[in-house]
Formats: C-alpha cells, sequence, structure tokens
C-alpha cells in the first residue's frame, strides 16, 4: 500500500485508518501488508514518525539535496537534513530513502547532491528530472557532465564499501522489451475515490492534460462497485494498448535503437514532457541513452 501525493500526511488520519483497517484483517487474509509513503518531510513531525516506525514504514522523502531552496519550499534544506539525521538516528524501523528532481536549471547541482546526500548516510538514494520541463541541449550536455561525476562517485564508493545506495546503478534489470503494468500488477485509488491502473493516470489527469482521451483509462468510483466491476474488462483492454513487449505500440526510432532492451520508460512519464500518450520527445529519449550509457560503463567497469 503506497500512500503518495500530493503531501499525504495532510490525510494522516485517513492513512492511521486504513493502517488500521489492514491489521484487523490480517489474520484472516494471513498475508502481511508492506506501506510506503512519500512525503516532502515538512509534517514528519514525532507523532507521525513514530507511527510510521511502529509499522515499519518505507518512507520515500522527496529532497533535492543542493537544489532543494531552489526548487521547493525556501528553507527547507536545514529542516530536511535535520530530519533524516533524527530518523536514521532515532527511527530505525522506518525503511528511508531519499529522491531527488532536477530541473534544467538545477541540474549542474545533481552531482554534488547526490554526493552530499550520500555522506548523510542513506543506504537507498532515487534521482530523476522533471519531464515538465524542456530540456535543450545545453542541458543535456550539462547533465551528461554530471552522470560521469555521478557515475565516479558512486564507483569509488562501492569500491570502499562494496556497496550501491543509488537505485539506479544498482538494479540489474531483465533483458526485455519494458511494458506498462497498469493495472495489471498495481491499481491506484485518487483522493475524489477514482479508481486507475497507476498513481500517474489520476496526476496526468488532475493537472488537465488529454482528460478526453484518459477517460477510457479510469475504471469509476468507489462510490459505484458495480460501474467499476462492470466497466472493468473494458478499461483493462485500454491499458493494454500501452504495452511494448511484443514490439507493439513502438516507434520506429525504438525499434531501431540498440538501447531498446535497456529503456525503462514509462509512457505516461514521457507524456508529463507535454506530447500525446505513449509518445516520446527526442530530448526524453536523450536522457534515456545517457543515463544507460554511464550505467553499462559502471557495470562492466567494477564487473558487476
Amino acid at each position: 500500500m503506497n500512500f503518495y501525493g500530493g503531501e499525504p500526511l495532510l490525510s494522516f488520519e485517513l492513512v492511521k485508518n486504513i493502517v488500521l483497517f489492514f491489521a484487523s484483517i490480517k489474520e484472516k487474509t494471513k498475508r502481511k501488508p508492506l506501506y510506503t509513503l512519500t512525503t516532502n518531510g515538512i509534517l514528519l513531525d514525532k507523532e507521525a514518525l513514530q507511527f510510521l516506525n511502529k509499522n515499519k514504514f518505507q518512507v520515500e522523502l522527496s529532497f533535492d539535496g543542493l537544489a532543494q531552496d531552489i526548487q521547493r519550499r525556501k528553507e527547507s534544506f536545514i529542516k530536511i537534513v535535520s530530519l533524516i539525521k533524527q530518523i536514521l538516528i532515532d527511527f530505525p524501523e522506518i525503511d528511508l530513502e531519499t529522491n531527488s528532481v532536477f530541473i534544467p536549471e538545477t541540474v549542474e547541482l545533481l552531482a554534488e547532491s547526490l554526493e552530499f546526500i550520500l555522506q548523510l548516510g542513506l543506504k537507498s538514494i532515487l534521482f530523476n528530472l522533471s519531464f515538465l520541463h524542456f530540456w535543450d541541449d545545453r542541458s543535456l550536455t550539462k547533465f551528461e557532465e554530471q552522470m560521469v561525476k555521478l557515475r565516479k562517485i558512486v564507483s569509488n564508493h562501492y569500491r570502499n564499501t562494496g556497496e550501491i545506495p543509488f537505485a539506479y546503478f544498482r538494479e540489474k534489470e531483465k533483458k526485455g522489451i519494458f511494458y506498462c503494468s497498469a493495472a495489471k500488477d498495481r491499481m491506484a485509488i485518487s483522493a475524489a475515490g477514482e479508481v486507475w491502473g497507476c498513481f500517474l493516470f489520476s496526476d496526468y489527469y488532475r493537472v488537465g492534460k488529454n482528460k478526453s482521451m484518459l477517460e477510457k483509462f479510469r475504471f469509476g468510483n468507489l462510490n459505484s462497485p458495480r460501474q467499476i466491476k462492470s466497466s472493468w474488462k473494458k478499461v483493462s483492454h485500454h491499458y493494454k494498448s500501452l504495452l511494448r513487449e511484443n514490439f507493439l505500440n513502438l516507434r520506429p526510432e525504438c525499434l531501431e535503437c540498440p538501447e531498446l532492451e535497456d529503456c525503462t520508460l514509462c509512457p505516461l512519464s514521457a507524456s508529463f514532457a507535454g506530447s500525446l500518450l505513449k509518445e516520446i520527445p527526442s530530448y526524453v529519449c536523450t536522457i534515456q541513452k545517457i543515463m544507460i550509457k554511464e550505467k553499462k560503463i559502471f557495470a562492466k567497469k567494477l564487473k558487476i
């Protein structure tokens, strides 16, 4: 169960009630729930931290490192750094990871920011680029330079500790054509009770992107379970149209790309760049190729 926003701690009572519900049916279902929560940390007070620690939450903390005060709330950098140190010392049952997002204006801070987070003692560090911004050739060149620096930082850390805290460099994806698994191994409920195959569809719809097109991906509302049941087969079929396996729904450029089996680009994430669903802007493709290149160099040099 992943609590995602916006900011889920704005509905902290709802989070607690859902956890209590799963606790009440745990014996009946014989399943152990796993909870994750994505937060910007502003509302992580003592009560919230104690609750998350007690229920062994995985917490993904949005923290942009040295770019924090540029992209997020002013003067939040100091608060979040203090919060990270507090969690690592006082709340050991919280599985903490950070996620940093960079834009063209802050990409020059990427490597230095992630090295700073690494030095705080984090065992799991994520990073992403915002596709809500256009990446021109200059910003892409800066990103490539930063990825080279980051790869060297990760390599040195691995040689010294045997650890790879950066999930992107650590993960070994299986070879094969990546596909969208929305509505296949996940479902999502929006704050308004709308049921989707993945939380990204709710976000995409909420910000007003191609609403008429996205209607066919909505299963219905929790207040109308009959509607969800009756629409299930039809709506599920629309999600299958996003599959990239067996070379379905791929651009000609993708079919000819030597990195095809290493590309794990979510088709909806690419659409946040302003394109239509399933269309991939050229700069998004370039970003993917830069990341794949550095990951391959890292693995080859360290023989991972």
